[in-house]
This record gives structure tokens, C-alpha cells and sequence, in this order.
């Protein structure tokens, strides 16, 4: 039964079914049968292969849900922006050289770049951890085969297609080198879908940006409990 159902999902997939509800239900009813094959180590393309909804916004917001109890999307976008200018503000405060990195995200955003991507650079900054280990930055008009995903951190990423994440128009999300989603329209939703990664695919905060991590875990925590 758990085998037809996973077939019935990757058959709606191909045929970009729009029936959310019938979705919703058969992912529900096969949570364990994701857990399963999430656990047992198999290769992430095969997981996109075998599971194609998990890896699209709704699918593994639905899959969080059942593995946390809780419900990610209430409140997130705002809760993070308010949150989110409340850190700029503070870093605005600290009257940041322009010369240096923080000057230079401090200015980029002033000029019209995104606030949420701004204050998550600044505690990158602040913290003295890796970019990279978190945000890529491709060709705004490369997707996702174009990607050199050997030069992407094995753990979960954003991948922003422009100069520079604070004004990209499109963002992607990979996870062990493998770009699972590549139709994210804002940087708030690839955030999500960063964290949900983490959970979802029970992977431990790398060590070059796990101050950040759990400090903007801090924060999504107090609006998801």
C-alpha cells in the first residue's frame, strides 16, 4: 500500500498535478515510508527521484510538521522580518567601517538589497564564520544543471543566482552537493527551507557556521513554540 501511494505521488509529479489536498494526504500517509528511506542513507539524487514532493516548499514543510509537530510557516515570514531589523538595526548601530565586510552588506542593503539576507551576512560577519559554508553565489541565469555543485558545502546551502544573495532575484537549495529545489522566488523561503533541510535530513550544523545557525534557530524557536 505504502509502495502505491509513493507511486501515485511520483506519478502527480510528472504530471504537475495541482490537487494539493490529495498531495498533502498521500504525504502524510507516507511520512514513515520517507523516514525510512531518509534514514537508511540513500543517495540524495535517489531521494529526489524516489520522493520528488519532499523536495518542493509545501512537500517538506508538510514532512517538518510531522517529524517536529510543528507547523513552520506560521508566522515565519513575518516573525523573521521584524527580527531581522531588529539585528540590522543593531549592527547599524555598531557604526561599521564601510571598508570592511559589514560596512560593505551594511551599504549594499541601505541601497535597496534584501534585509533578511543583510542581517544574516552581518552574523556571519560578526561571528567570524564561513560564507560559503551557507551562501553561494551563481549567474543570475544559470539553473540548477549549470551549477558546479562540487564547489557547494555537503551540508544544506543557498544557492543565490546573481552577484550577490542580497539582490538576487532567484534562489536555489542543495543538500550533499545535490540542488534539491531551484524555484525559490525570495530569500526568506530558501531560509526555510535551509532549516527544514537540517531537520528533515537529520544533519548536524557544520562546525564553520553553526554559531549562526543556532543563534538564528534561537530566534525562529521562540515564534515556533
Amino acid at each position: 500500500m505504502q509502495k502505491q501511494k509513493q507511486e501515485e505521488l511520483k506519478r502527480m509529479f510528472d504530471e504537475n498535478a495541482r490537487d494539493a489536498k490529495t498531495i498533502e494526504r498521500l504525504m502524510v500517509e507516507t511520512f514513515h515510508s520517507q523516514r525510512r528511506d531518509i534514514l537508511s542513507s540513500k543517495e540524495m539524487e535517489d531521494l529526489v527521484k524516489e520522493w520528488p514532493f519532499l523536495f518542493q516548499e509545501n512537500g517538506i514543510q508538510l514532512h517538518f510538521r510531522e517529524l517536529t509537530g510543528v507547523d513552520i510557516t506560521l508566522n515565519f515570514d513575518e516573525s523573521t522580518e521584524t527580527k531581522f531589523k531588529r539585528i540590522l538595526r543593531y549592527f547599524q548601530f555598531q557604526q561599521s567601517d564601510p571598508t570592511n565586510t559589514a560596512g560593505a552588506v551594511l551599504s549594499q542593503t541601505l541601497a535597496g538589497g534584501d534585509e533578511t539576507c543583510a542581517a544574516v551576512l552581518m552574523l556571519l560577519a560578526h561571528f567570524r564564520e564561513k560564507q560559503e559554508k551557507m551562501l553561494v553565489a551563481v549567474d543570475d541565469t544559470a539553473i540548477a544543471s549549470e551549477v558546479d555543485v562540487k564547489n557547494l558545502p555537503s551540508t544544506p546551502c543557498i544557492v543565490a543566482c546573481g552577484n550577490s544573495p542580497l539582490t538576487a532575484k532567484t534562489f536555489m537549495v542543495a543538500v550533499d552537493q545535490v540542488i534539491v529545489n531551484e524555484q525559490l522566488p525570495i530569500f526568506t523561503k530558501a531560509l526555510q527551507f535551509m532549516f527544514c533541510s537540517y531537520y528533515v535530513q537529520n544533519i548536524d550544523y557544520p562546525v564553520e557556521i553553526a554559531a549562526t545557525l543556532e543563534f538564528l534557530q534561537r530566534l525562529l524557536d521562540s515564534e515556533m513554540t
